[in-house]
């Protein structure tokens, strides 16, 4: 399924203040097998992050979500909060209800370096990321490079990636995105690909 890639290679770490919530998504995946739980932080691959099922919760919970260096997959119990776990750090921001088969998927999408939304938390995304009108008008064509640029940002790749795919240097995969960032009155690479794909110039 995964071609010459292990995921028994990948070392997760699970984050809930619920033990409950902590034991299921544990047994979860070890029901699969795929995936190698570890007990510390700096020793995984891959955090999931469970934000909690209250305000309460989710009041505490995105300061730790910023504290982690791993890349993150955040289970959420609204897909109204995808936005801030996105702007918290989050790689993954999928509903607390999914099944353990695509937690999985999601994690080891994650490790990979793709970004990985639930279709519900896009679809909120994308209602929230409409432009402003001044905005709007100010929009400018994006080249031709420009969109290819853009593309590889919609995948969660980094500027030295870019580079490395489209045969440029990472000074000008820089350029282009900041390019990209300006044309679309976007202050972070997440709201520029929520606001290209406002505008149809991407698929999430």
């Amino acid at each position: 399924m995964y071609g010459d890639f292990d995921p028994g290679d990948v070392r997760v770490a699970v984050v809930s203040a619920d033990p409950l919530v902590r034991s299921a998504l544990g047994g979860g995946l070890r029901a699969f097998g795929e995936l190698r739980l570890v007990g510390e932080l700096d020793a995984a691959d891959v955090v999931i992050w469970d934000a909690g099922a209250d305000s309460v919760e989710h009041a505490r919970a995105w300061d730790e979500l910023e504290r982690i260096a791993s890349p993150v997959v955040a289970l959420v119990a609204d897909a109204a909060l995808a936005a801030r776990a996105l702007a918290a750090g989050a790689r993954a921001v999928v509903l607390r209800e999914l099944p353990s088969a695509a937690l999985v998927a999601a994690v080891i999408a994650v490790h990979r370096g793709l970004v990985v939304l639930d279709p519900a938390a896009r679809a909120q995304l994308v209602r929230e990321a409409a432009p402003e009108p001044a905005v709007s008008d100010a929009l400018e064509e994006l080249t031709a490079r420009e969109l290819e640029v853009l593309e590889q940002l919609a995948s969660g790749r980094s500027n030295k990636r870019i580079a490395r795919s489209l045969g440029i240097s990472e000074h000008t995969a820089k350029f282009h995105v900041n390019s990209i960032l300006a044309k679309l009155g976007a202050s972070s690479r997440t709201e520029a690909v929520v606001a290209a794909a406002r505008r149809g110039l991407v698929t999430l």
